[in-house]
């Protein structure tokens, strides 16, 4: 029987480490007339959490697709991953029986919004000449999302 440990309530004292980020995927839609005159954008974002318990890492994983407001085609998306470290890993992150990590849901959102605006500044640099060059990611709330796990 596998014993599973208490996870704390409140993160005061967890101080997660950047340790690097990663493009993980990116496309834009070819430049059309029907994709340049765009120049109101919604987005569809999905963060999703994976651990490396070997390496006692997090991966907050952040999908963003970037759809015209009018037609809601999609003109691009990007996938970025940010790696944490955490000191005492095991005290902090519980392995569901499926392998997934468990966050308590400060840290969740604490990493989330880090990740977030980590994908905003990374979106921007890497579109920038393109005609997604004005799509900047909104500043959102991370209460918002649930992580997927």
């Amino acid at each position: 029987m596998k014993q599973q440990k208490n996870v704390p309530a409140e993160n005061t004292h967890i101080k997660p480490e950047l340790k690097g980020i990663e493009i993980l995927s990116m496309h834009l839609r070819p430049a059309t007339e029907e994709t340049t005159s765009v120049s109101q954008y919604n987005f569809r974002i999905h963060v999703e959490t994976r651990a490396d318990t070997t390496e006692k890492l997090l991966f907050s994983i952040v999908h963003v697709e970037v759809l015209s407001q009018v037609q809601s085609l999609v003109l691009g998306g990007i996938s970025v991953s940010c790696i944490f470290a955490l000191q005492d890993f095991d005290t902090h992150i519980q392995i569901a029986s499926d392998g997934k990590p468990r966050l308590f849901e400060p840290l969740a959102q604490q990493l989330n919004d880090i990740s977030i605006s980590t994908t905003r500044g990374i979106m921007f640099s890497a579109f920038k000449g393109t005609p997604l060059h004005h799509a900047i990611l909104p500043i959102v709330d991370s209460k918002q999302f649930q992580t997927a796990l």
